[in-house]
């Protein structure tokens, strides 16, 4: 029967979320295209929304800002005249390494790096992460802290060791991305030698703030 009833509009939003469990069985399906859309449509300013009736029907709504006047830009703090827009990167160029074992957080953090003009390489744990640092040398490292394999502060550790075995080698800015701010959380992070950390879920602004931070660092060899 389409439409859905109004005691399930508040759940089909939900990750892993299906009103009718007999759908999932024929047609496939994990329950999330709703939540990832969502919060795709919302980081761009905007929403998505369903209106819905038993036996009719359903509409799915989506509403984005079409255009922003330059004089509308969100301007970044701390750092003059900077503006969340593509420009961004040129004013803060860093070849960025962003490792996440989760696809949706993945999803979102590279829908904001790419807002602001980067593309960054993306590794999945930390044992890929080490291996993608050692390939490509990037100046800028976002580094989740649960992953499987290895965990963040572990591949941390292994990079500043390989960075340690070249004198006067490329030092890259890490910052860690995670969930937990407990103050137990931000030593282990800086033990492992992480410059910073970022609290999620990410905000743009401050997602940027600690780009400008790795940009003004310069603790990276020149390319």
């Amino acid at each position: 029967m389409p439409g859905i009833a109004d005691e399930d509009l508040v759940r089909i939003f939900e990750p892993f979320s299906q009103v009718d469990s007999s759908i999932s069985r024929r047609y496939g399906g994990t329950g999330l295209g709703l939540s990832i859309s969502r919060k795709l449509a919302k980081l761009m300013g905007g929403d998505l929304t369903v209106r819905s009736q038993v036996g009719v029907g359903s509409n799915f709504s989506v509403t984005l800002p079409v255009a922003i006047p330059p004089s509308a830009t969100t301007p970044l703090a701390h750092s003059p005249g900077g503006v969340l827009n593509a420009a961004f990167a040129a004013s803060h160029p860093l070849k960025i390494l962003l490792v996440e074992d989760d696809r949706v957080n993945t999803k979102l953090m590279l829908l904001m790096l790419r807002k602001l003009g980067y593309e960054p390489i993306v590794a999945c744990d930390g044992v890929e992460a080490v291996e993608r640092y050692g390939q490509e040398h990037p100046d800028c490292i976002l580094m989740d802290i649960q992953m499987p394999r290895k965990d963040g502060p572990e591949a941390t550790e292994e990079i500043r060791n390989l960075e340690n075995a070249i004198p006067g080698g490329n030092h890259a800015f890490i910052s860690a991305l995670t969930a937990n701010i407990l103050d137990e959380t931000r030593t282990q992070c800086r033990a492992a030698g992480m410059d910073d950390y970022l609290s999620k879920p990410i905000k743009l602004a401050l997602l940027a703030k600690t780009l400008v931070q790795a940009s003004d660092a310069g603790c990276f060899s020149p390319r």
